[in-house]
């Protein structure tokens, strides 16, 4: 087993790191860089190929660690995501807000750079790729499932 961490060392922000077997890759969690000083880590490439992830665990629904997810589906990602009924519903919620937030800014960088003569900066997502890829969220474990499984012995 290899555990590669590619975000949120020497930071808080941009938690995902990949968990690789002989036989399988699963990312845990695929989050965006927040702060000031990592921003630009958003646009970078992803250090694997997007297409050989598995899957991608969630721990919890803030943006640092579901925020990277629709780069990683726009880059060949088909996997699922797991994650219990109400992550998945905020991740959505955070997503879409998120993506809003990120047109409105470059929309008013855009007319200051304008004015200013300089080129705005790209968004990282837009709401119409968040949206796209909600289907993903095809199995939610749920509490019940992550006891039963735990004493069971059984993984999940």
């Amino acid at each position: 087993m290899k555990i590669t961490f590619l975000g949120a060392t020497q930071n808080v922000t941009g938690s995902r790191f990949m968990v690789q077997t002989g036989s399988s890759a699963l990312l845990i969690d695929c989050g965006i860089f927040q702060e000031r000083g990592s921003l630009n880590r958003n646009w970078e490439k992803f250090p694997f190929n997007p297409q050989e992830i598995d899957a991608v665990i969630l721990t919890h629904a803030h943006g640092d660690h579901c925020g990277y997810l629709p780069k990683l589906v726009r880059e060949g990602f088909k996997g699922k995501i797991y994650c219990t009924p109400p992550t998945a519903d905020i991740a959505k919620i955070s997503l879409l807000d998120s993506a809003h937030l990120q047109e409105a800014d470059a929309e008013m960088k855009r007319k200051r750079h304008k004015k200013e003569g300089r080129k705005g900066a790209p968004v990282v997502y837009r709401a119409r790729r968040a949206e796209g890829f909600f289907p993903l969220f095809s199995r939610r474990l749920s509490e019940n499932d992550c006891l039963s499984r735990r004493n069971s012995g059984r993984p999940l």
